[in-house]
């Protein structure tokens, strides 16, 4: 059975709209340092990983931490069968030089499904 995400699902529980706005609270986002001066390029990947989250991810403790089994491994969930229009989740990370300085280079995929 695929259902659909609610609003705030993707952009945080506090986030709301009208029909003018999309108002979305920065500290609901996942990973995001809140300021006055976010760049776009974070607040985005702030908003692709808080989708994400939905779609594929570890199950933590109330202190975020993993839930292992007994081999010690984090238990996962995978969601992406679940919804039907959208499927988000993280592909690869690559390690780059960038000005001779080391970074992680995370990959995540978006898909959209249109119904026709």
């Amino acid at each position: 059975m695929t259902t659909n995400l609610s609003l705030q699902q993707l952009f945080g529980a506090s986030a709301y709209q009208d029909s003018d706005r999309l108002v979305i609270n920065k500290g609901d986002l996942f990973n995001l340092s809140t300021r006055s001066t976010n760049t776009a390029e974070s607040l985005l990947v702030a908003l692709v990983m808080n989708a994400c989250k939905q779609f594929e991810g570890l199950i933590e403790d109330e202190n975020s931490h993993p839930i292992t089994n007994e081999n010690n491994q984090a238990i996962t969930y995978n969601n992406k069968d679940r919804y039907e229009l959208l499927n988000v989740f993280y592909w690869k990370r690559q390690y780059i030089a960038f000005q001779s300085l080391p970074y992680a280079l995370d990959t995540f995929v978006i898909e959209s499904n249109e119904i026709q």
